[in-house]
């Protein structure tokens, strides 16, 4: 089964066009990489260890209070002191991808350096998500025919991972169990080294695998998702096409997963365009986020910004139609009416090839910058993307919309069988 979904487009073009120039624009520490296709994002880090080294990565409280910044220097030297771990962990068959599944509710710096540190080591890190079920591990596990899963040290996750193996084993006697080990802890990886020198130079096919996500299954099992080394850098570049200089900018991770997409992504924007991450001390095991010390962390580390979910954020006087949105004119979407009053947004793949960054920015819609991950139609003629995400229109505002629910939300009974809410709603 092959993890990458591509649609029907010509992917052998670079190198890329030239991204606007709108991030490090002062900075004094950052140096983007080539972001032309020339190097990965597992390359990423060695070029900052060479050019960006002062530059802060990572920065949280230390127990007496005191602000630590990590900077590319000490990062890089992690990442690879874990790939290392890794390696040494994890036996890999030579020209064939391998997916090593990290089930863990880490601390977000110790994550945040696992992940890259997959990635160096020539491995696809398959991020999973804590609040999985052993069933839906077992799924995910076995849909991926992982090699090897990277598990929290809690017994929570230690039970469910043994529950997720014995299903497994269960459903299929001859099947080759994947490896285990359990996560590096922050005392382990983060060492000074006198004698530390970079791993062997690593240059990944832009079009194999690199990552997988997967959806939240929220309707079925969760579905895994994957990434090639290209698809990670057309996600790594999207700070570039936005108004703010977010180089050297303090984003508050304390709330958002690692295993979430966005708590992800972190290890690819703070390589391309030099955002620092902020987030907890790192600890095992950690402490669990809550409005009131995700504030006050946030605060303690200088942050600019804070990224979280929205039950995190309480609003007293949000103001009127706050919750309605419009998408801008960079991207190209439709809303599909689905009969009930509700639309469906639908992502268009037309694939344009520019070389000036004028035109790009003004004609912004999915090229070799913005390919959808997954293809599930097609509209007018066109490959695309249907989100299952509905959206109710503003009642008077042409364009604006807000978050209806979804297409495909179910409800399981006790006996197994599933309902579609919204056909519910509407008897």
């Amino acid at each position: 089964m092959s993890l990458l979904s591509h649609p029907r487009l010509n992917f052998d073009i670079l190198p890329y066009p030239p991204v606007p120039k709108t991030q490090a624009l002062a900075s004094l520490t950052f140096k983007p990489p080539p972001l032309d296709g020339s190097l990965t994002i597992p390359e990423f880090y060695d070029w900052h260890y060479h050019n960006s080294p002062e530059h802060p990565v990572l920065i949280f409280p230390e127990e007496d209070g005191r602000q630590r910044t990590v900077k590319w220097a000490e990062t890089t030297q992690a990442i690879h002191t874990c790939a290392r771990i890794l390696q040494r962990t994890i036996s890999a068959e030579q020209g064939a991808e391998t997916i090593v599944g990290i089930f863990a509710a880490s601390d977000t710096i110790t994550y945040f350096t696992l992940i890259a540190a997959t990635f160096r080591a020539g491995f696809a890190p398959f991020v999973i998500s804590a609040r999985n079920s052993p069933a839906a591990v077992a799924h995910l596990l076995s849909t991926t025919s992982a090699k090897h899963v990277i598990v929290g040290s809690d017994t929570a996750l230690l039970e469910a991972l043994d529950a997720a193996l014995n299903l497994m084993q269960e459903s299929n006697p001859s099947v080759v169990l994947p490896g285990r080990s359990t996560m590096p802890t922050f005392e382990e990886i983060f060492v000074a080294d006198t004698a530390f020198e970079l791993l062997p130079p690593c240059r990944p096919d832009v079009n194999s695998l690199a990552l997988i996500f997967h959806s939240s299954g929220s309707t079925a099992f969760p579905k895994p998702i994957g990434w090639s080394h290209r698809q990670l850098l057309q996600l790594a570049v999207v700070p570039y096409f936005g108004e703010r200089d977010l180089t050297g900018v303090r984003l508050s991770c304390h709330a958002m997963p690692m295993y979430h997409g966005m708590g992800a992504s972190q290890t690819l924007w703070t390589a391309t365009m030099g955002i620092a991450v902020t987030a907890a001390r790192p600890q095992s095991p950690p402490i669990p986020a809550t409005p009131e010390n995700v504030l006050m962390s946030a605060q303690a580390t200088g942050a600019d910004i804070i990224f979280c979910v929205p039950s995190f954020i309480e609003v007293d006087n949000p103001g009127l139609d706050w919750e309605y949105f419009t998408l801008t004119k960079q991207y190209t979407g439709s809303y599909v009416p689905n009969g009930f009053g509700q639309y469906e947004l639908v992502i268009l793949v037309r694939l344009r090839y520019h070389t000036k960054v004028q035109q790009f920015k003004r004609s912004l819609q999915p090229n070799q910058y913005h390919i959808p991950s997954v293809i599930n139609g097609q509209l007018d003629g066109q490959d695309a993307y249907y989100t299952s995400d509905l959206f109710v229109a503003h009642p008077i505002k042409p364009g604006y919309y807000k978050v209806f629910g979804r297409a495909d939300d179910q409800l399981m009974h006790n006996t197994g069988e599933k309902a579609r809410m919204l056909v519910m709603l509407q008897l």
